[in-house]
């Protein structure tokens, strides 16, 4: 699961969310939006209450830039600059004290597809879903396939 925040800097609005896959999330928002927008950061987490928690804390810290919906604006630049670089959205998730999974992207092994495809096999195996996490983050370190690790 992902905490994602989707914006344009130019115009000074964004969108604090979680998703499964915020690739998907950004063309389902970008629809009927008429400014161009893309994902300004983003970090993986091992579940959707994770994720719930880092975005609960970070609406509450950004409750003051609330606009239309759920959209931010007038955000100032020095958040702005903690957004691109990713330290924002990290920092949540330490206050959070919720661990992050590295490197994840939608089409890397640990998204929801693969990991339908891993539950099974898994289960075989008798691991749980933190095992299975662990076991993606090694295989991507080693450079090898999941199923070399497993």
């Amino acid at each position: 699961m992902f905490v994602y925040i989707i914006g344009n800097a130019e115009k000074n609005v964004f969108k604090l969310g979680i998703a499964g896959d915020p690739f998907k999330q950004l063309s389902s928002i970008q629809v009927g939006n008429p400014y161009s927008l893309s994902i300004v950061c983003k970090i993986c987490v091992r579940d959707k209450n994770a994720a719930r928690l880092i975005e609960r804390l970070g609406r509450q810290e950004l409750s003051c830039y609330e606009g239309v919906g759920e959209w931010l604006l007038n955000v100032p630049d020095y958040l702005l600059a903690q957004f691109a670089e990713g330290h924002y959205l990290r920092s949540l998730a330490s206050k959070a004290g919720v661990r992050l999974i590295n490197r994840a992207e939608p089409s890397a092994i640990a998204n929801q597809d693969s990991l339908a495809r891993l539950t099974p096999l898994a289960k075989q195996k008798g691991l749980s879903f933190e095992d299975i996490l662990e076991k993606v983050e090694q295989a991507y370190d080693r450079g090898v396939s999941i199923d070399e690790i497993l």
